[in-house]
């Protein structure tokens, strides 16, 4: 199996299957889950060193606050990007992962997918807390140890 169909089956198998049943939607390598008053959004980010049988890949992790939006004078976004996030992490900045990147060939599937499943889910439940802007200033008072 080439990588690619690796890939394929890790977005199938372990990002779908782990996200979809926690409410969240899959827009190309982008799940969003909207609650009554913020959007979380996981998403895959390829490597644009790629070539042959290396495939590397970063998650970012984000959430937007509606009620942070309307503050700032901004307006409201659909299904926001992780750039347009007020949260905005790198997966092993949001919960313990071992690696800052997945080299796609350095894991087995048998490592790999229940390792990412359980960050997965870790990552959806920091999430869920993050709904107001105090979830989100705690959230970022938590990271820098106040």
């Amino acid at each position: 199996m080439s990588v690619e169909e690796r890939f394929a089956v890790l977005v199938k198998d372990v990002f779908a299957a782990t996200l979809k049943p926690r409410g969240y939607k899959k827009t190309g390598l982008r799940w969003h889950r909207r609650t009554p008053t913020a959007w979380h959004m996981i998403g895959i980010q390829r490597s644009s060193g790629n070539f042959g049988d290396h495939l590397r890949f970063y998650v970012n992790v984000g959430a937007y606050v509606d009620q942070v939006a309307t503050i700032n004078g901004q307006q409201l976004i659909d299904k926001p990007k992780e750039y347009q996030c007020h949260y905005s992490k790198r997966l092993e900045n949001v919960v313990d992962f071992p690696h800052p990147w997945i080299d796609l060939e350095d894991w087995t599937d048998e490592t790999l997918f229940p390792a990412l499943a359980q960050a997965l889910i870790a990552t959806d439940k920091v999430l869920a807390d993050i709904d107001s802007p105090e979830a989100l200033r705690a959230k970022y008072r938590a990271l820098r140890g106040v």
